[in-house]
């Protein structure tokens, strides 16, 4: 989400709660059933002055490694620098995963005999 605040920065003051502070950050309608809230929430507010103020809202969900290393490469990004992981973005990679740990169930079964697999980029069928 992007916004523009008739206020500068310096109008928040040392950043205690306030109505002007609370609705620069935002906040999460919890009353909202589980499936239908974000796991990860950025607000990008522009000040009067220029000046910019990001807020990150990050479910429980996600872990805090991740989280970290998305607003470190975030921050990165935005000095001009390169990420230090690029963004990898092909889904059907997906799909060799799910095969290849349908085969390894299959060979760690009993006895491994008589497993063959049929894939399909939809699904995978043992026969």
């Amino acid at each position: 989400m992007e916004a523009e605040y008739r206020l500068t920065l310096n109008d928040l003051g040392d950043f205690s709660p306030s109505p002007e502070y609370n609705h620069i950050v935002g906040n999460v309608d919890y009353t909202l059933p589980p499936h239908d809230l974000a796991l990860v929430i950025i607000r990008l507010t522009r000040f009067r002055s220029g000046d910019i103020f990001i807020s990150l809202s990050i479910d429980a969900v996600a872990d805090g490694p991740s989280a970290f290393h998305f607003v470190r490469e975030w921050a990165a990004l935005a000095r001009g620098e390169t990420l230090e992981t690029v963004p990898f973005l092909d889904r059907k990679v997906l799909g060799a995963v799910a095969a290849v740990m349908a085969v390894g169930r299959c060979l760690l079964s009993s006895t491994g005999r008589g497993c063959s697999a049929a894939f399909s980029p939809h699904e995978i069928k043992f026969i």
